[in-house]
């Protein structure tokens, strides 16, 4: 599921609703849901209670704070967001304070901004190949910015906090995605352990089996569930 946040007038609400159907189906089979707010029923607590959100499209020509979406920005930066501004936009308010859009638009704008926005936010987080590993590599979040990361060097993936996380030596990035989805699109050597965990069998050290854990060669142990003894067995 990709969670998108509109803060905007109900007409761009339309727009938005009507296009993105059609650029999110180039890129991703994922279902997408929206969470809308305009200025009748803007509520901040709402706003950040909810998804987390893989896209955002926010006007800024509304009255809303510049600090609420600088908040969202910095919660979770791999968030694809869309600004919308027009003429009279002051540029410091969005390339400053921690906005930093992805995407602008200025209004009045036409269908085709429209389009090659949510197409770009759409391709980045599904991939040309509908799934987040494309030509081997994978988009990631390091901590302060998103990166493509070489699939291959991945030596364990764990599902926490409704992200993925995998372990690279001494670095762990972020992305969205489902692990019952991901280990299908992985190659072989990928090994589901448990609900939680993926080994990539190459950095396998040994295996503990008196207390079902799996060694790592970077000293990590991860466990290992009844349900998934038999993919373990072969290692």
């Amino acid at each position: 599921m990709i969670s998108f946040l509109l803060v905007m007038t109900e007409q761009d609400v339309i727009r938005v609703k009507r296009i993105t159907p059609e650029m999110a189906a180039l890129y991703t089979d994922d279902k997408w849901s929206y969470h809308v707010y305009n200025a009748a029923d803007y509520n901040r607590a709402l706003v950040f209670a909810g998804a987390p959100y893989e896209l955002m499209g926010w006007d800024m020509t509304m009255a809303y704070e510049d600090e609420d979406l600088a908040g969202l920005r910095k919660d979770d930066p791999s968030q694809y967001t869309i600004v919308f501004v027009d003429d009279n936009t002051d540029p410091m308010r969005y390339l400053s304070g921690g906005i930093y859009p992805d995407e602008l638009i200025i209004k009045p704008y036409d269908d085709g901004d429209l389009k090659r926005a949510i197409s770009t936010g759409a391709r980045r987080r599904g991939g040309d190949t509908k799934g987040p590993i494309r030509g081997g590599r994978i988009r990631v979040f390091n901590g302060e910015c998103e990166e493509e990361l070489d699939i291959e060097e991945a030596e364990s993936i764990e599902a926490r906090n409704r992200r993925l996380y995998i372990r690279a030596g001494c670095r762990e990035y972020s992305f969205r995605y489902s692990l019952d989805e991901l280990i299908k699109l992985l190659p072989e050597h990928f090994v589901r352990c448990h609900r939680s965990y993926v080994i990539n069998s190459r950095y396998l050290d040994h295996v503990d089996n008196e207390n079902n854990l799996l060694i790592m060669c970077n000293g990590d142990m991860v466990p290992i569930s009844r349900a998934y003894q038999k993919e373990v067995v072969s290692l």
